[in-house]
């Protein structure tokens, strides 16, 4: 992790204790209290990215306009660069943030600490890409597919009058074949082929597919051998979204679906790709932390790198932060 991406200020609701609880109460017509550090993270921005800090279904990170009072259910990030929006939307960190976040069946509670302050950001966003024209090339190229996708989603959602949700929920649904919800999924393949680039990772495959992370049928569903033995199998990876549908027809034929529950779809890339994503990064991770052990800036009670799963490792896990760098602040946010 870079140091100047760790010095980035995380701003999270924090609980507190009942004697503040009672004292709001009282004071429900007022803010909670006054956030000078809140202040003084967003001072120069006009729009931050934010996160879910609850389970969420998908992870969108939209911009929001400062100067308004924000919810405690919000990560926020004072980030205004739209390279940044690519990065973090991007499959690349959405694989690494799935794997280390905790999950209720298809949904994810994003964790900065174990998502984003460990996550290794491509040698373009380091301290020491400063000066390198290539780096900055890079990133202008990031910030424009990151813009082109925010403009285009941000007129989409206008358009049908829709919220992030529907339209990701959309977006996953092999059924989806509306013209913008295609070109958004473009747009989404093109900011995950930018973001591999950065990594200098262009060999991996960026096609998508329709999957499924789960999947949980009806206890007294009658399912034919040859269905039986593909979801025995895990192999609930779709290229075409015709066989997709097929398949949940299927399901709901023999009653393994009924009424108008949806399978829990998601447009990605297929296991095998996700894996080897997965494991690049844990990898750059580790060596991150070696150049940074090799440089003192751990001590004996610094916490290990992200372990590799293929490797039988624990899930989690993460470097310890630089000697220097600033601590994660958490300051709980006015209603």
């Amino acid at each position: 992790m870079s140091s100047d991406c760790r010095q980035i200020p995380i701003i999270r609701g924090a609980l507190k204790d009942n004697a503040d609880g009672r004292r709001r109460k009282q004071n429900w017509l007022q803010f909670g209290r006054s956030t000078p550090a809140l202040d003084a993270a967003f001072e120069y921005c006009k729009r931050v990215l934010a996160a879910g800090a609850a389970a969420t279904q998908h992870l969108t990170f939209p911009f929001l306009p400062t100067g308004q009072v924000f919810s405690h259910k919000l990560i926020l990030f004072p980030l205004e660069s739209t390279d940044y929006c690519c990065l973090l939307i991007s499959r690349i960190h959405t694989v690494f943030a799935s794997f280390f976040s905790s999950t209720l069946e298809d949904r994810l509670t994003y964790n900065p600490s174990d998502c984003f302050e460990t996550f290794p950001f491509p040698a373009a966003f380091l301290d020491s890409a400063a000066n390198d024209p290539s780096h900055d090339t890079t990133r202008q190229g990031l910030k424009a597919i990151g813009e082109r996708h925010h403009q285009f989603r941000a007129k989409l959602m206008v358009a049908n009058n829709e919220g992030l949700t529907s339209t990701y929920n959309r977006f996953h649904d092999p059924a989806e074949t509306s013209p913008d919800l295609l070109e958004l999924r473009e747009l989404h393949i093109e900011m995950d082929q930018a973001v591999l680039a950065a990594y200098g990772w262009s060999d991996v495959p960026t096609a998508c597919g329709y999957g499924l992370d789960y999947f949980d049928t009806e206890d007294d569903a009658q399912l034919t051998d040859e269905l039986q033995e593909r979801i025995g199998s895990g192999e609930l990876f779709f290229w075409d979204a015709g066989d997709a549908l097929d398949f949940q027809g299927q399901l709901q034929a023999y009653g393994a679906i009924t009424g108008r529950r949806k399978l829990p779809w998601r447009y990605r890339w297929p296991d095998a790709v996700r894996d080897d994503v997965l494991a690049r990064l844990l990898a750059l991770n580790a060596e991150r932390y070696a150049e940074e052990v090799a440089q003192g800036l751990h001590g004996k009670g610094g916490k290990k790198p992200a372990a590799d799963p293929a490797a039988g490792g624990k899930r989690r896990g993460r470097p310890a932060k630089a000697a220097n760098s600033a601590d994660t602040g958490q300051i709980g946010l006015p209603l």
